[in-house]
């Protein structure tokens, strides 16, 4: 573990002095709530209901309780932030390990694996997870601390699930019971996604748990209680979440550029290119804003009914795979389950690289597992070959930290990292717009950059925006780089543009 701490950190050894991004500027640096300088009831309270904007409603309370600690302690300088981020990406890597391990005991693995394998196993896919480069959205990213606390709550209420159905009923299987939902607990604390937890606990008594032939057991808990006990609390979750109304999330889809129908379309190709990026994952195919055309139909365009065969081919296997390789089936159900909230039908926004963070923890537990069977077989028959292999996975290793390390630079500023989504996203207004902010606002505002923020505002007008009345945003921007350049009349003009293309702006 300290091994893997280490690598860790030289991954993210360059994001310490990164700047702020996006929305940690409403979340953290414009939120007063969380600006404590005591630590009484009073304040440590209203870090509990630090929702970005004006409306004061209970928001993620654990992540914003410890971003107060860190604005308590360094107020806006980001590193103290990153520090608590990598460390915490380290302990989702140590409970996914120790949970990984826990599996091997289950009366499905139980038999299959000496206890050397399965320690190298889950030694080896955690290590493959907490270095590979698509978490750096997840981990550099400050305030998707919420994503990285979810994840760590909830595979510690997985962990201590298989450890509660592996003692025998007693005060301490009930303690890990209690351990295990309140785990549950502070993942929703964290970020909603967390919700799915009950279906992953059915998951794990399906895959780990029930007898392969599928008879009924006398136990409470292999029966099918867990399953309507599971199905419950996700759908009270759900309703929770939704303020009594479960269908609210529809009404999200009156501001935005995409349909209901598009978005679930299009988030079948998201999924198979979420996969590709997770095992193929070169810095130039991160980034923060993919170009991602819209899927109208599922013939256009034509990879839309090919990706929904292959995730559909994907679930079968899972299924089919739950009882024989319990590892394997387990492993790609999880990763679908956990992306049914966000890569469904809730309007979000179409793709963002940090969602893969819980769906992918368990998804290198079957590579990991046929590296070990494979470095057992060739240790018997050839040493060369078997040094050679598990200099291969050294490398490996070494190559997604790197990979890491690499896409962390693209982090260091709001110019880097939108510079790097500009070009690869060049169909997108967002990487511009926010390019022509840093030069019309945040740079120094000589002529010459306000003449280069026009350009950029000028070039996103027309281009894709997740938002309908984003055009607004930037004919305002326009008209009041106007101003700053004192051609009122120009400004007046692209001020009553705005008002045409959005009459609610409160800015125009």
């Amino acid at each position: 573990m300290a091994l893997l701490f280490l690598i860790i950190l030289a991954a993210y050894s360059n994001t310490m002095n990164a700047s702020w991004h996006m929305d940690d500027k409403p979340n953290i640096l414009d939120n007063a709530r969380l600006h404590i300088d005591t630590f009484s009831p009073e304040t440590v309270f209203q870090t509990f209901f630090a929702a970005p904007g004006s409306e004061i409603k209970l928001y993620r309370p654990l992540p914003c309780f410890t971003f107060a600690v860190n604005w308590y302690l360094g107020k806006d300088d980001p590193t103290g932030y990153r520090a608590v981020n990598i460390f915490i990406h380290f302990l989702v890597a140590f409970v996914l390990f120790i949970t990984v391990k826990e599996m091997f005991k289950t009366p499905a693995l139980a038999t299959r694996f000496s206890e050397n394998d399965s320690y190298s196993i889950a030694l080896l896919s955690a290590t493959l997870w907490a270095v590979n480069p698509i978490h750096t959205q997840a981990v550099t990213y400050i305030v998707q601390r919420m994503t990285i606390m979810a994840g760590l709550f909830y595979l510690l209420g997985l962990f201590f699930y298989i450890r509660a159905r592996l003692n025998t009923p007693s005060p301490k299987s009930l303690l890990l019971y209690v351990a295990c939902f309140a785990g549950f607990i502070f993942a929703l604390a964290s970020k909603e996604n967390a919700a799915t937890f009950p279906l992953s606990i059915v998951l794990i008594e399906i895959a780990f748990f029930q007898k392969k032939e599928g008879a009924a057991s006398a136990s409470f808990i292999s029966s099918k209680a867990p399953f309507y006990i599971g199905l419950l609390l996700f759908i009270a979750a759900a309703f929770y979440f939704m303020k009594g109304n479960l269908f609210s999330f529809l009404d999200r889809y009156g501001v935005r550029s995409f349909s209901l129908s598009e978005r679930f379309l299009t988030e079948f190709r998201v999924i198979v290119f979420y996969i590709s990026q997770i095992f193929y994952p070169h810095p130039d195919r991160l980034s923060i804003d993919h170009e991602f055309p819209l899927s109208t139909s599922l013939m256009a365009p034509w990879t839309t009914l090919p990706a929904v065969m292959a995730v559909a081919a994907l679930v079968l296997i899972g299924f089919s795979q739950l009882k024989k390789r319990p590892l394997l089936g387990f492993a790609i159900l999880f990763f679908f389950l956990n992306h049914l909230i966000e890569s469904t039908v809730i309007p979000l926004e179409i793709i963002f690289e940090h969602r893969n963070y819980l769906p992918s923890a368990f998804l290198f537990v079957p590579f990991a597992w046929g590296v070990i069977a494979l470095l057992r077989g060739l240790r018997r028959k050839s040493h060369l070959v078997f040094s050679a292999l598990v200099s291969c996975l050294v490398l490996l290793i070494i190559s997604l930290g790197i990979g890491t390390y690499l896409r962390n630079m693209a982090w260091a500023s709001q110019w880097t990292l939108w510079a790097d989504a500009a070009r690869k996203a060049p169909g997108n207004a967002r990487p511009l717009n926010v390019l022509a902010v840093e030069l019309g606002w945040n740079k120094a505002g000589t002529p010459k950059n306000l003449d280069r923020a026009l350009y950029f505002f000028h070039r996103s007008l027309g281009l894709y925006n997740p938002n309908k009345f984003q055009e607004a945003e930037i004919l305002g921007n326009i008209a009041a780089i106007h101003f700053k350049k004192a051609e009122y009349q120009k400004a007046v003009e692209y001020y009553e543009m705005t008002l045409q293309a959005d009459p609610f702006f409160v800015k125009a």
